[in-house]
Order: structure tokens, then sequence, then C-alpha cells
């Protein structure tokens, strides 16, 4: 009997342990969270909206807004894609045929775009895109649209947005 004993433990703690392996190396895809914002650096200094965080794709456009305020547009980060087709990839300002704009507004006359200047540096890069969301990140320059000699270098910039 205690040569039994000891041979069911062995084999009880083999099937656990192969339980064990099996649940622990099983990869599961989870749905990230329900955290929608853009948020970017500014110049070095870190801004995060996540009022009205939303996104709307179609075939051959994308807009998207974010705020910090829900009693008011301003300040808040958004931007379109238009001309290609929208899906994952990279789209830069400088590409023929896209039409594209960053906005940064403060308020309703002081506002800040990826349109103004010279440099035609902005990129918005699309990571994933499913029927719950879009998320990507972006670069680039904006100017002010009343002042172009005010600028901000855009770094560090990510969204996710529910599409809608």
């Amino acid at each position: 009997m205690n040569s039994f004993w000891k041979s069911s433990i062995c084999r009880g703690a083999i099937f656990g342990l192969f339980i064990f392996l099996l649940f622990s190396c099983s990869e599961t895809e989870q749905e990230p969270s329900d955290d929608y914002f853009i948020s970017a650096k500014l110049s070095g200094q870190s801004f995060k909206f996540q009022d009205s965080a939303t996104g709307v794709v179609e075939a051959r456009s994308f807009s998207a807004f974010a705020g910090q305020n829900p009693t008011s547009n301003f300040p808040s980060f958004s931007f379109d894609i238009e001309s290609l087709p929208i899906s994952v990839g990279e789209f830069k300002e400088s590409d023929s045929g896209l039409i594209m704009i960053f906005r940064y507004s403060l308020s309703g006359t002081e506002t800040f775009h990826s349109q103004m200047g010279e440099e035609g540096d902005f990129v918005i890069r699309i990571s994933s895109l499913t029927e719950k969301y879009i998320e990507g990140s972006f670069s680039g320059t904006i100017r002010g649209a009343s002042n172009s000699s005010q600028f901000f270098t855009v770094s560090e910039g990510k969204f996710r947005l529910k599409r809608s």
C-alpha cells in the first residue's frame, strides 16, 4: 500500500504540473481597456485629453477628437486624414494626394496646426484598427495659425480612440 500511495502522489503531481504548464503557456488575447485618449508631449510638456475621445473612420477619411473639458471643445487635440484608404500604416503630411492636419486648440482663436510653416514633417501612424477602437502614434511640428513664429515640437504622441 505504501508503494501505491507514492505512485498516486507521483502521478497526481505530474498531472498537476502538466495542467499548470498547459494553462500558463497558453496565450490569451485580451481586449485593451476602455481608456480612450489622445496624448503627446508639446515641446517637452505632457498633455493627455480623454473627454469625448472618438475616432470616425470611413473608407477614405479618419477624423479624431479628444478634449479636456466636457462643456467645451477647448483645449483639445484633433486630426483628420483624407483622400487615401484608411488602414493600418503610416500617413505623412508630405505624401502626395493626402490631406492631413493635426490641431492643438487652446481656444476658438488660438490654434496650432501642422499645415502652418514649411516643415511638412507631421506623421500619423495607425497601429490597430478594429470595429471598436483605433490606435496609433504621431509626431511632428505644429505652428500658430495666427502667429506662425509660435510653434511646438510634438513628440511621444499616442492615441486610442473609440470608433463611432
